[in-house]
């Protein structure tokens, strides 16, 4: 009987050779784009996945109560903020630490910049990325010591065995005598563990790790005792069993207790604070609410309305085959009122044309994965990431379930209706093709053409917002602009003569100095602000600047005057935390600051105002600057 089956549909796949066609190519379009929506979801929904032992693990999220401002999340919390939670709440039987910086690394005749993660020595046994060499729980015994990804250790060291070789890099000289002399002295680093490289779907990155307890650690010792910053991220192991919203409940008197009082806003730690805990392994698809992330992160919101736009993608080539199969009907009239007459019973019928349909859809399979292989390597580039069929997996089942469902949803409509022709009146030489239901029909096709049309409307709609995106006036020049970090060279004071250095050459109009950059690592700093008459002050984004720097990115100023390298108090003081040291000097602010501060941006010019603890006087109000893009 199945041969039987087969034989008859081969047959009618060969003589309409042209319907063929069209239904077996619309159909492998919708399954090649729904196994690309298979491929992004699986990706998205794989990240850290493969980290053992994270059933308990979370990492630690802020949200900030700035006075007059939307509430702010970030990822980023303060250095002592993990290590309390340990000591105040004994649910929380672990944390662990994780803090970036820039710094220089040489190895013999070859140095480079790194992305160093400086994390808590016991890192690797908290969040247990593989090593290929070194043992979690001693790694880090040893304050100078390094672990390096694979390809860290090839960078440096060639095929040669990194294990127990030295890589050098400066001090931190916070509390040196002589900067330079502690600078010029290098700290030899001793290679202790080599890690497996981390793939792309995981939300954490790097391939140098250095314990936090390390000389050479860059963080200084006020950023490792304060709890106003966002230094880097925690993460804390709770008790099996233990809900994370209560540990948040516990963190209220933590915060209430910890954080110091603050005379510009009087209100306790807990109102000015909110902990968060999210699993380690929903971080990427939920952390795009905390700011700065290690990576860019993922949306649960993109990943529904992706797999929705696939199921309506497959939904639109199954109602093509059944408009086109359906439509087809009146050819096949006399067959089936012949197998009628000869005994055939609607049910053998039914089978005869579902099969039909599963076999039309399983060879779209086919031609759709052919598609899939070709069109693999644009789609990689199209996600920055590697993507590909696990034809070794469940990939297979999966895939010739999907196309045995679409075939036989696609084939059931026609299949009744073709079961249903009535043999003498199908035997008739002047019957005619009036096949199914004419309202169903007209739905279908009503259906098909409507879900064309809206999602060629919802591509029209994404372009435009990508274009206006990409046409946005920002407030600021972005073109020909090279950003250089000088972490490094704040440090030792060599910042005014790199500066005259790169002057200097005749390729460079311009050279200016900041403490963060538009769409950079480092985000602009929050400090609170409050004009003469306000009852409370309000939170503030902050930005230090050279002389010049807006003029080199071509703010506006809209009043007053830009800041001058030629006036001191133009000029603040950012090493020295005291008021007075800041007491009378000059400051720029923008529009919105002005209106945040209750001042209109033609009077803010010589208002005096309190910024952070001292009071300062405004110079000039710039033009808004969207320094985070288009949000």
């Amino acid at each position: 009987m199945f041969r039987n089956y087969l034989m008859i549909a081969l047959r009618n796949l060969a003589r309409n050779r042209l319907t063929s066609f069209i239904n077996i190519g619309g159909l492998a379009l919708g399954l090649t784009c729904v196994i690309f929506i298979l491929l992004f979801i699986r990706d998205e929904l794989s990240y850290d996945k493969w980290i053992p032992g994270t059933q308990n693990l979370y990492r630690i999220e802020k949200t900030y109560y700035g006075p007059g401002r939307d509430p702010l999340g970030l990822a980023l919390v303060p250095f002592p903020m993990p290590a309390a939670m340990q000591d105040a709440i004994p649910d929380v039987v672990a944390m662990t630490r994780l803090n970036y910086a820039y710094m220089t690394l040489s190895a013999g005749d070859r140095q480079f910049r790194e992305h160093v993660a400086a994390v808590e020595p016991n890192f690797f046994t908290i969040i247990k990325l593989p090593l290929a060499q070194g043992d979690p729980a001693t790694v880090f015994r040893d304050p100078e010591s390094l672990v390096l990804s694979q390809s860290a250790a090839r960078k440096y060291f060639g095929t040669a065995d990194a294990i127990g070789k030295v890589i050098r890099t400066t001090a931190n000289c916070e509390q040196a005598a002589d900067i330079s002399e502690c600078r010029a002295r290098l700290v030899p680093l001793k290679v202790t563990g080599i890690m497996r490289d981390i793939p792309h779907n995981s939300h954490l990155d790097g391939d140098v790790f250095m314990p936090n307890n390390s000389i050479a650690n860059p963080m200084t010792q006020s950023g490792k005792q304060s709890w106003f910053g966002a230094s880097g991220y925690g993460y804390v192991v709770l008790a099996p069993g233990v809900r994370p919203e209560t540990i948040v409940a516990k963190t209220v008197p933590l915060l209430d207790h910890a954080i110091p009082n603050d005379p510009s806003d009087p209100r306790k730690g807990s109102q000015r604070y909110a902990i968060h805990l999210t699993p380690f392994v929903d971080v990427h698809l939920t952390s795009s609410r905390w700011g700065i992330n290690e990576k860019p992160p993922g949306s649960l919101t993109t990943l529904y309305g992706v797999g929705l736009v696939g199921i309506v993608i497959l939904l639109v080539a199954c109602f093509n085959f059944m408009n086109l199969a359906t439509a087809l009907a009146a050819s096949r009239a006399r067959e089936i009122g012949l197998r009628k007459t000869l005994g055939a019973h609607r049910g053998q019928l039914i089978v005869q044309f579902l099969g039909e349909a599963v076999l039309t859809a399983l060879l779209s399979l086919v031609l759709a994965l052919l598609l899939v292989e070709i069109l693999q390597p644009a789609f990689g580039r199209l996600l920055q990431r590697p993507v590909a069929i696990d034809y070794a997996g469940d990939w297979p089942f999966l895939l010739v379930f999907i196309a045995v469902t679409a075939g036989l949803i696609s084939g059931l409509y026609p299949a009744l209706v073709l079961s249903s022709f009535r043999p003498a009146a199908a035997l008739r030489a002047d019957h005619a093709a009036r096949t199914g239901s004419a309202s169903l029909q007209t739905i279908l096709v009503v259906l098909q053409f409507a879900v064309s049309i809206g999602l060629g409307i919802a591509v029209l709609v994404v372009f435009s917002q990508i274009s206006f995106a990409r046409q946005l006036d920002l407030g600021f020049r972005k073109d020909n602009i090279l950003i250089v970090n000088g972490n490094a060279l704040l440090t030792i004071g060599g910042q005014e003569s790199f500066v005259q250095r790169l002057r200097s050459d005749p390729g460079i109009l311009d050279v200016a100095t900041t403490d963060a950059v538009p769409f950079g690592t480092y985000s602009l700093g929050l400090s609170t602000g409050q004009a003469p008459g306000q009852s409370a002050a309000v939170a503030l984004n902050r930005l230090i600047i050279g002389p010049g720097t807006l003029q080199l990115l071509g703010v506006q100023l809209v009043a007053g005057r830009f800041l001058s390298g030629d006036r001191t108090q133009d000029q603040f003081d950012t090493k020295n935390s005291a008021a007075a040291a800041n007491d009378g000097r000059n400051i720029l602010i923008d529009e919105v600051a002005a209106a945040n501060l209750g001042i209109r941006p033609g009077q803010a010019v010589d208002k005096s105002i309190i910024f952070g603890s001292a009071h300062v006087r405004i110079v000039g109000v710039v033009a808004n600057v969207k320094f985070d893009g288009a949000r």
